[in-house]
């Protein structure tokens, strides 16, 4: 919900073009994708987190990524990789579940021409789960911690107090 006195951008602000992909074709760049647009998209979700998730003050960041992707696909687009990745995401897209392993031989012959002609290639199983520090032009962000939780001292032994139970009372 919004208030009248917040910022909200103009549709002017947030217009920018899209990825007009369905979900085969942009699974089968995925790897490539992610790689070759590494940079902005971690600018971006350090925006977010900075901004505790509040997407207005990174709209440009989300830019970034979007151009980004539309720059990788139109280099894929012009390049002779075209026909190899259709057919592979044509594949993935008739596939049982939309499984890489069903059109394997298909992957192959794209990521050889990826290699060959775009001299890009498909970064190695786990490489997006590794830790991979970026170096962010923007300014540092101070966090403001909570305040340290007090240390309670352990409680003196003191005499035990009369308790009374079934017998009487005892000590």
């Amino acid at each position: 919900m919004a208030v009248k006195t917040q910022y909200l951008p103009s549709y002017e602000e947030l217009h920018v073009p899209e990825l007009k992909l369905s979900f085969p074709a942009l699974r089968a760049a995925s790897h490539y994708l992610g790689y070759f647009c590494d940079n902005q998209c971690k600018e971006f979700m350090l925006c977010r987190s900075e901004n505790r998730d509040d997407p207005r003050p990174c709209i440009n960041e989300g830019k970034e990524v979007t151009s980004c992707g539309l720059d990788f696909f139109n280099k894929l687009k012009s390049s002779p990789c075209a026909s190899s990745f259709t057919s592979y995401w044509k594949c993935l897209d008739n596939a049982e579940y939309m499984e890489f392993r069903y059109c394997r031989q298909f992957q192959k012959v794209f990521d050889q021409c990826m290699e060959e002609h775009l001299n890009m290639k498909k970064p190695e199983p786990g490489h997006f789960t590794k830790i991979r520090l970026h170096d962010s032009p923007r300014p540092k962000v101070e966090v403001e911690l909570p305040e340290p939780i007090p240390v309670i001292k352990p409680m003196a032994t003191e005499p035990k107090t009369k308790v009374y139970n079934t017998q009487g009372w005892s000590n």
